[in-house]
């Protein structure tokens, strides 16, 4: 059901990106620490005390980032709803409760991101090459993780690795289809101003929301 009215973009869009880039410095940070215990460079004592710092600091770091992803993911789907009539696969409920399924959870989030895509530009369709690659290599690196807490240094740097790749491209999406929602917003505010003039947070045309 169409709301009929378009909700700010940016600060999600921010917030989401703010996220990645925290996730992402905590897998890069697991590279870091794996490759230099590879090396010797903690020395055999230490070594697994910094990997094991650096895993959980990482682990901790994507806490913030799914809680600002979900709230995006929530007003991208508000938004979507307001710019075409497209008949998503899953409801909204799942852009929460879609990472807690057992087994469905390995495809449900991809999903809804794809049709997040696609409800946001009524003329083209989402690129699922980028889609997919971010759902494996998050996949992936959830998997890797758990086999890093045996602190193999090699290992942990491979996990870092996978979750960095995945923070990297999340955080595409989010600016691809934040951008797509601005531009349908800006072509609403050119054809229809009158239903979006009374909304106290909406910018001089063409500008962010």
């Amino acid at each position: 059901m169409a709301h009929g009215e378009i909700r700010a973009v940016a600060g999600h869009r921010n917030a989401g990106l703010a996220g990645f880039g925290v996730a992402g410095l905590g897998a890069l940070g697991m590279v870091v620490a794996g490759l230099l215990a590879a090396g010797g460079a903690f020395g055999r004592d230490r070594a697994e005390d910094v990997l094991a710092v650096v895993t959980l600091a990482e682990l901790g770091a994507t806490v913030p980032c799914g809680i600002a992803f979900v709230a995006w993911m929530y007003r991208m789907r508000w938004n979507g709803e307001t710019i075409t009539r497209y008949a998503y696969r899953h409801g909204a409920d799942h852009n929460l409760y879609g990472w807690y399924i057992p087994i469905a959870n390995l495809w449900i989030p991809a999903e809804i991101v794809d049709d997040l895509w696609e409800a946001s530009t009524p003329s083209e369709h989402s690129d699922t090459t980028l889609i997919w690659s971010w759902w494996v290599s998050f996949v992936l690196g959830n998997a890797a993780l758990g086999v890093a807490f045996s602190l193999e240094p090699l290992l942990v740097a491979g996990a870092g690795l996978l979750r960095g790749v995945a923070a990297l491209l999340g955080a595409v999406l989010v600016v691809k289809i934040s951008a797509l929602q601005q531009a349908a917003y800006a072509e609403r505010m050119r054809t229809d101003p009158p239903r979006l003039r009374s909304y106290r947070r909406r910018r001089r045309l063409g500008g962010e929301i």
